[in-house]
């Protein structure tokens, strides 16, 4: 019997599990990282050990298999505030969260209990946090298209503006 548990990293194991996870597919199966810069096999910015932000892990039968993070909008920004011009949004007084590093090991990425329940936690945890907008920027090549997101794009939309490479969503939470 396969259990799926997904929950907020809360402890030190599970944050390094989740660190380890992003490593494994950012690193070592995307390369997008430099491995060199990550000589302890884990993944994390300045971001990961501020109050802002959450840290969700999935662990199938008690292995950890998947994670992604929610950061609410501060003083400090959006890491996507490098590459999308967010102030619009800020300006209306938008309650932003912005959803990243999502990440499942390759072995369990076919699994859509897995995938859904980690999207649907993250979007949960937005609603109850009170957040109004839901960010989401996965893989930068979007920046050749240009800093500035000006309309949302719906789920029924959204696979028409998916490639391979970029993505880029504003989910409005109603």
């Amino acid at each position: 019997m396969m259990v799926l548990e997904i929950k907020i990293a809360r402890t030190q194991k599970e944050l390094e599990q989740v660190f380890e996870i992003r490593y494994k597919v950012f690193g070592e199966e995307m390369h997008y990282l430099n491995i060199r810069e990550y000589p302890s096999k884990k993944e994390y910015d300045k971001y990961d050990f501020l109050e802002i932000t959450t840290n969700f892990i999935a662990k199938e039968n008690d292995i950890p298999v998947g994670t992604v993070r929610l950061i609410r909008d501060s003083s400090y920004g959006f890491p996507m505030d490098k590459l999308i011009n967010l102030s619009f949004l800020r300006k209306q007084g938008k309650k932003l969260v912005e959803g990243s590093r999502y990440a499942i090991l390759p072995k369990y990425r076919g699994r859509l209990r897995i995938a859904m329940g980690l999207l649907k936690i993250i979007h949960n945890f937005a609603i109850y946090i009170g957040a109004t907008d839901f960010c989401i920027c996965s893989n930068t090549n979007i920046i050749k298209k240009g800093p500035n997101i000006t309309e949302s794009v719906s789920y029924t939309h959204l696979r028409a503006h998916e490639t391979r490479h970029d993505l880029v969503c504003r989910l409005l939470l109603e």
